[in-house]
């Protein structure tokens, strides 16, 4: 008679296995806490993310590898978190599953161009070890065990909160929901959830945006008037790498040297994603209301009842979703997507230009730019490669503390490069001789491996540093709009070392050119004698609020 095969009880290697098989899901976490210095949250959370996925043994235990099967997708996507918290000190975060999915294909490859055969080779050795650890696992788990492994991991699921370090400054729930949403692999499912709720809101929100009325109305004294308005969105700018902040560095010569020009000093950024500051910008709901921006319409609909022709330029390839809902309500777009190794921000102008020379005496145009925007070498033409070495010779990876000084020279170059466009646009303003203002304010700012969790690119929100969510600010303004208006321009002065948010910039650019409207509200509007100091808040990771304060 043959032997029967012995039951998984008594096969503890089996048991092994499952067990690490159920650890390869929270193992990126392990990584990326220890990667950023947090030694025993690394043991805290990875401890409750596997007692999370031993809960269901269980339920399962009859045939547990229907249970491993289950888990598949999770299983595929974890050698990519890995990679990125290797790559950019960060895991994969919902903020950044949402923007892939609300970007195109040449923005995920910007990203992940460099990463290629890294990617190819963890996801080798790791479904090798998959497969491995799969074969050897038990279909059956016995009663008793499944019933002590689910057990024993219902009682770490409920204790974790009390470990966890956010639970000095939260509540039991809110550290214990604020870390099962914002870590892997729970933080792309709520990136993708995010993505559908926000999708199905912009879609039945619109006929609440297409009845929406500013009833805007501008100064009788102007509005016959030749006026231009231009307003710059940047792209990762930050506020202390700019020459005329400040900066150890001449970044920006050309604007340091024009006159009319006004640097704002104490600007907070309304969230530290594209996706989320930007809708910021155009509609100043402020980062509590977010959502509302889709129950309205932004600046261009102030500047439409105003009478003048609107204009969206953008060389952003991810100008859709949350920013496209308000693109989309100028009169004319302009999408003019780059071939990195041809066209950079300056093309833009040539756009503007054809745009300056249309009919009309009114216009309102805003151009995206890519800023500042990683790959940082794409961003700028040879003429501005002032600081050296940089990655157009020195090629290092964007985590490379050991190059970090190639890292800031390449960055630094796509500031003296933006405000070379930032001065070419004021130029094209500015020799019209009519009323007219260029605003620049960047839709977040980056970080550059500055502290000891050597942070990268903008991806870390739980909060975001003070180099991402300070940004700056500029107010350009012709000697007629001076004219026309010294009161609002003595106030501009007057507040530059005021507390403002990218919440003001609707308010502000309307008063400016003489537009009033119900809903302009003059407590936050920076040319008014009302001002008062903005609260600073924004948008984090897993739109959690933070005062500005925080940001360290």
């Amino acid at each position: 008679m043959s032997a029967k095969r012995l039951p998984a009880k008594n096969k503890p290697t089996f048991v092994i296995a499952f067990f690490a098989i159920i650890a390869l899901i929270p193992i990126s976490e392990l990584v990326h806490q220890i990667v950023i210095g947090e030694y025993l949250q690394a043991i805290v959370i990875f401890s409750w993310f596997l007692a999370i996925f031993l809960l269901p043994v269980f339920i399962f235990q009859k045939n547990i590898k229907i249970y491993l099967l289950i888990l598949i997708p999770i299983y595929l996507l974890i050698p990519l978190n890995l990679l990125y918290i290797l790559s950019f000190n960060s895991a994969v975060s919902s903020d950044l599953t949402l923007l892939f999915l609300n970007t195109n294909r040449y923005e995920v490859m910007e990203l992940l161009k460099h990463y290629y055969m890294p990617l190819i080779l963890i996801w080798a050795i790791y479904l090798a070890i998959l497969i491995f650890l799969y074969s050897r696992c038990p279909k059956v788990i016995a009663s008793k065990l499944a019933f002590s492994i689910s057990g024993i991991s219902l009682v770490v699921v409920l204790l974790f909160p009390f470990l966890d370090m956010k639970h000095s400054s939260m509540t039991y729930y809110n550290t214990a929901r604020t870390s099962f949403n914002n870590i892997f692999p729970t933080s792309m499912i709520k990136g993708v959830n995010r993505y559908v709720q926000e999708n199905s809101l912009i879609e039945s929100s619109k006929p609440y945006r297409d009845a929406f009325k500013f009833d805007a109305k501008q100064d009788s004294s102007v509005h016959n008037k030749q006026q231009i308005v231009i307003l710059i969105i940047g792209e990762s700018s930050r506020y202390d790498h700019w020459g005329v902040n400040g900066y150890s560095r001449n970044t920006s010569p050309r604007l340091s040297k024009r006159t009319n020009l006004i640097s704002f000093n104490n600007v907070a950024t309304g969230a530290y994603v594209t996706e989320r500051s930007v809708p910021l910008i155009l509609t100043g709901v402020g980062a509590v209301n977010f959502d509302e921006h889709v129950k309205r319409k932004g600046i261009f609909g102030v500047f439409d009842e105003a009478r003048f022709n609107t204009y969206f330029i953008t060389d952003q390839p991810g100008d859709t979703g949350n920013i496209g809902v308000h693109a989309l309500e100028s009169q004319h777009q302009y999408r003019m997507m780059q071939d990195k190794h041809h066209d950079k921000d300056m093309n833009l102008l040539d756009t503007l230009n054809k745009i300056i020379k249309q009919p009309g005496d009114k216009k309102f145009i805003i151009i995206h730019t890519m800023g500042s925007h990683y790959d940082y070498a794409d961003r700028y033409s040879p003429d501005y490669e002032v600081f050296k070495p940089s990655n157009t010779t020195v090629k290092s990876r964007v985590n490379d503390l050991t190059k970090r000084n190639v890292l800031v020279n390449t960055y630094d170059n796509t500031i003296a490069y933006s405000d070379a466009v930032i001065d070419s646009v004021i130029s094209v303003a500015n020799k019209l001789n009519v009323i007219s203002a260029v605003t620049y304010i960047s839709d977040h700012g980056e970080d550059l491996l500055d502290n000891s969790k050597h942070y990268n690119y903008h991806i870390n929100g739980l909060p975001p540093s003070t180099y991402v969510a300070h940004i700056p600010l500029f107010i350009w303004y012709s000697t007629k709009l001076q004219q026309q208006y010294p009161d609002k321009i003595s106030n501009l002065r007057l507040h530059k070392n005021a507390k403002i948010s990218s919440e003001n910039v609707i308010y502000t650019l309307s008063s400016l050119l003489g537009i009033n409207y119900s809903k302009l509200d003059p407590s936050k509007d920076v040319t008014s004698g009302n001002y008062k100091d903005n609260q600073q808040v924004l948008m984090g990771e897993g739109a959690t609020i933070y005062p500005f304060s925080v940001c360290k």
